[in-house]
This record gives C-alpha cells, sequence and structure tokens, in this order.
C-alpha cells in the first residue's frame, strides 16, 4: 500500500482529469483501464491491490516507486510500513481544477468532488485563492501559517527551447541548472546516511586510540576543550567584543 500519499493522489487527481495535459503511456493506461471503476476500486487498484494484471502492475509500480523515491529518509523505519501516530503532525493535500468549465475540489477523503460553480482557465487563478482565504480565515486561527500551496504548471523549458533567444537561452540555462540542483538534492534525501556517519566515528575513534593509547584521557580533554570554549564565548558576551574562540 502507498503511505503518506495524499500529495501523490492530489496530483494524479489533476493529471488524470484534465484532458489536455499528456500523461504519458503509463498514466494514460492505468486510467484507460480503471475508467469505469468505482473510486474505492480505483484507490485499491492504485495500491496494487485487487489485480492479478500483470501489465497493469507494472504501471502501479512505477507509480508507486515514482511516490516513494520522493519520501524522506528514515534510517530506522520504512514509509512504506510507517503510519501515523498521535505524536505526528498530520496533513492533507487536496486539488482544485476546472473540469467541464466548473472549478471541482477533489479530496481523496470526500465520496466524490465538490463543485465551486462555473469557471474557465482564466478566472481559474483568482477565484481559488478566494476560495482559499475564505476557507483559512473561517477555519483557522490568524497566526496559522501551516499551508502549502503547490501548482501543477507547464514545464517552462517547452516554451523557451519554442522561443530561443538570447534572453530565452540564458533562462533555458537556469531552469535546466535548477533541475540539476532538484535531482541532487531528492538523491541525498532518499539516501541513509547513519552508516556512514557511524563508520566514520569508529574510524576517527579507532585512530585515536591508535595515536594516543587511552580513551578515557581524549575524553576527559575533549570536555575541557568544551568547558573552556564556553568561558570563553562567555567572557567575549561579558565584555561585548570578539574573542579567539579557536
Amino acid at each position: 500500500m502507498l503511505q503518506n500519499a495524499c500529495g501523490t493522489q492530489a496530483v494524479l487527481s489533476i493529471l488524470l482529469n484534465r484532458p489536455d495535459i499528456d500523461i504519458g503511456p503509463a498514466l494514460q493506461e492505468f486510467k484507460e483501464f480503471t475508467f469505469e471503476f468505482p473510486s474505492e476500486l480505483r484507490g485499491e487498484t492504485l495500491s496494487n491491490s485487487g489485480t492479478r494484471m500483470v501489465e497493469l502492475r507494472l504501471r502501479v509500480d512505477l507509480i508507486r516507486s515514482t511516490h516513494n523515491s520522493f519520501a524522506r529518509s528514515d534510517p530506522f523505519q520504512s514509509d512504506e510500513t510507517r503510519v501515523a501516530t498521535e505524536d505526528d503532525d498530520v496533513y492533507h493535500f487536496i486539488s482544485f481544477a476546472v473540469i467541464k468549465d466548473a472549478l471541482l475540489e477533489l479530496d481523496g477523503l470526500k465520496p466524490g468532488p465538490i463543485n465551486h460553480g462555473p469557471c474557465t482557465d482564466d478566472e481559474f487563478p483568482e477565484k481559488v485563492l478566494a476560495l482559499l482565504r475564505d476557507r483559512i480565515e473561517n477555519q483557522f486561527n490568524a497566526a496559522e501559517i501551516r499551508f502549502n500551496l503547490l501548482a501543477v504548471t507547464k514545464d517552462p523549458r517547452i516554451a523557451l527551447r519554442e522561443h530561443l533567444s538570447e534572453e530565452n537561452s540564458m533562462l533555458l540555462e537556469a531552469e535546466e541548472r535548477k533541475r540539476k540542483k532538484w535531482e541532487k538534492e531528492n538523491s541525498l534525501r532518499r539516501h541513509n546516511f547513519v552508516n556512514l556517519v557511524y563508520l566514520v566515528t569508529k574510524a576517527v575513534v579507532e585512530q585515536a586510540i591508535e595515536e594516543n593509547g587511552n580513551i578515557d584521557a581524549l575524553i576527559e580533554n575533549g570536555k575541557r576543550n568544551v568547558q573552556r570554549r564556553i568561558m570563553i564565548e562567555q567572557a567575549s558576551k561579558a565584555s561585548g567584543g570578539a574573542m579567539d574562540t579557536s
């Protein structure tokens, strides 16, 4: 089962309900296969439950692996098995989109879409922001800031490539640099550094013991150095000047 997947489901709710978006062969096959399913069965199919079709399972595995590739790394528990506890801040993503000339709210926890009235693509930004402002003002206190607003947008590189100029070429290079930075950040987020930290710490301690021969003496020396730095910093704050804390 896909855990903590309301963000992924919110994105899919938009992609699968906007025919003008090129969603690629994997999502297109999933959409066509599940088109006549009731919503609960479509959700089970998304989680790879309730179907034995190998072809469809490959598509679902792609959705699952893409979702999990953005999960925060937890070295002690898999995101696929972890469930929220009372100590967690639980958040929920919902979607808003113009579908068949209406502003629809798509929430995976609701039995169906909520119609907020006629709307065009041009009117969408103004109408959805007004709706969100009213909801925040009516349901939350003024000090609440834990909100996150994301948009599904067309890749700006497409338009920049279609209308290449000196200025657009510079903008295109900036967009490509952003993608490389995002790829690196996501790769680091997926990696578990606990073993690396453990091995580095272990190697440092072993080298220190080999060179000095007494771990207790090293610990006491470290405590003295920390205490010395604290005393120097306190004296520096008291005098209002800068002192060498090295």
